[in-house]
């Protein structure tokens, strides 16, 4: 999956800025982190979180909004999707070269459907 995430980056938005945001800035520091590693550049992290942003009287829009729509970037763990998902995760963790690349599959494509027309 890293290796085409990669590819994805190199051939489309590589270089696009993105702020990533979480309650107190840590696990957004980490996702920051593993994209510049994955060749995310701009990939940025807002100093403190929410709670530093509310603190310092900033603006924060509540309520329901855009988030609420179908959910199309949820990936169950392979313990969650049952024992075949978790051998073929265990498949593939195993295989993996220095550069982070597997010859196996880390997750079946997915199926033909309305969500595949977005």
């Amino acid at each position: 999956m890293m290796s085409r995430l990669r590819h994805k980056c190199v051939m489309s938005i590589c270089w696009v800025a993105m702020l990533l945001t979480c309650a107190d800035g840590v696990q957004s520091t980490l996702a920051a982190a593993t994209l510049r590693r994955m060749g995310y550049a701009a990939a940025r992290v807002l100093d403190g979180g929410v709670a530093a942003w509310r603190a310092a009287g900033l603006p924060v829009e509540t309520g329901l909004g855009s988030m609420l729509g179908d959910a199309d970037d949820v990936v169950q763990k392979p313990y969650e999707r049952g024992r075949a998902a978790m051998e073929a995760y265990l498949r593939w963790e195993e295989a993996l070269d220095a550069h982070g690349v597997s010859p196996h599959a880390l997750l079946p494509e997915r199926p033909a459907g309305p969500a595949s027309t977005r």
